[in-house]
């Protein structure tokens, strides 16, 4: 196992604005990479400091601040040459097994310089999240052909690709990468594995809390919700987080009644808005969005609850549940599917307590981020194609 990984993440507004998926991935990283007890060194733009008390003592947090001298202090090239020199002065200085870095869309001459200083000194590693290529859907298919093509090469010296999904992996083979390509989900924390509140009442709540991001199909859940709460009495749909990006102008006010948006919310909160037998937690995925691309982290962090999931069948989230073991799926392109498993789940209260159950006992098994890291780590190290 590796005693020193030194991890870069190239952009100076990565930790600007605070928790969202980005963030929330990265620390999982951090955190699990020390949780394996190897040391980690990370360096990265403005705000990163703010999370020393979210990682371990293993963990060194190397903070680049922007220049603030005149005309440049908004320029990300300066950013970039100082973050450049940073890691070159630490890696002579210090003594690393690897170094992870996040592949960020347009910075090419940083790309191109860090394989560069690189090789021949220490094995690299690029983590890629998403592509142009996938970034890009709006594009004519040709062009897009043609920009993977060159990611590709512009990524070629780097000694192996972290991707977070197995659909990113096949792209990249597609498309002629020759990388050792290693594929290891994203996780959640263990310490999200806190005391729920007991529930009170009859009342059954669907439950989706985080960021409302454009491939969630948040109207469709809400009118799906509407129709089955004509039908049953005791059912409410909540939402934590900032729903300002929300358009509810077509639904009328009186529809609503039984829908309650708490609006945002804490970091480590959620432990005390939860009700450990009345909830359902959902995720409305979209098919075609960007998530049936990467790896599902906001469902690993509803695992980490033991409550019952319903998720859209799209992607790597619709991999990673056992149907009516460890969660529930609906056809997100099948009328009434999702009303039809939540009408089930509704009348069958002991079995879904006992899914969600299995649910955290499978994420603790398997889905944590110590053990996507271990995997990483022993990936890194190895001679194996994956």
């Amino acid at each position: 196992m590796y005693k020193h990984i030194l991890y870069i993440l190239p952009k100076n507004y990565f930790f600007k604005y605070g928790w969202r998926g980005r963030v929330t991935h990265a620390i999982g990283v951090i955190t699990g990479i020390g949780d394996n007890t190897t040391n980690i060194t990370v360096v990265s733009g403005s705000g990163i400091s703010n999370y020393t008390n979210s990682v371990s003592p293993m963990v060194n947090l190397i903070e680049i601040k922007k220049q603030n001298n005149g005309i440049i202090r908004n320029s990300e090239i300066i950013w970039q040459k100082k973050l450049f020199k940073r890691v070159q002065k630490l890696i002579t200085q210090t003594r690393y097994d690897a170094v992870i870095i996040r592949y960020a869309v347009g910075n090419i001459i940083l790309n191109l310089s860090f394989q560069r200083l690189f090789k021949n000194r220490l094995r690299s590693v690029v983590e890629i999240n998403s592509l142009a290529y996938h970034q890009l859907g709006y594009l004519p298919v040709s062009i897009r052909k043609l920009i993977i093509r060159l990611e590709i090469l512009l990524l070629k010296n780097f000694n192996s690709f972290y991707v977070v999904s197995d659909q990113i992996r096949k792209d990249l083979i597609k498309f002629g990468c020759n990388n050792r390509i290693h594929v290891v989900p994203n996780g959640s924390n263990v310490q999200y594995l806190l005391n729920l509140i007991p529930d009170v009442g009859d009342i059954t709540r669907l439950v989706y809390f985080g960021k409302f991001q454009p491939y969630y199909d948040f109207i469709s859940l809400i009118n799906n919700f509407i129709s089955l709460s004509k039908k049953i009495d005791n059912i409410e749909l909540h939402f934590w987080g900032n729903d300002k990006a929300l358009d509810l102008s077509k639904i009328n006010d009186s529809e609503l009644k039984n829908i309650h948006f708490h609006g945002s919310y804490l970091k480590d909160e959620m432990k005390n808005n939860l009700l450990s037998t009345t909830d359902i937690l959902i995720l409305p995925v979209k098919p075609g969005a960007m998530a049936s691309i990467g790896s599902p982290t906001k469902l690993y962090e509803y695992m980490s609850y033991g409550l019952p999931i319903i998720a859209a069948k799209i992607g790597q989230v619709g991999e990673v549940l056992s149907q009516g073991y460890t969660g529930y799926y609906y056809d997100p392109e099948q009328s009434g599917s999702l009303q039809k498993t939540l009408y089930y789940l509704l009348n069958n209260k002991k079995e879904r307590i006992e899914v969600g159950a299995n649910c955290k006992n499978e994420f603790l098994q398997q889905h944590t981020w110590k053990m996507r890291m271990k995997s990483l780590l022993n990936a890194i190290g190895s001679t194996d194609v994956y």
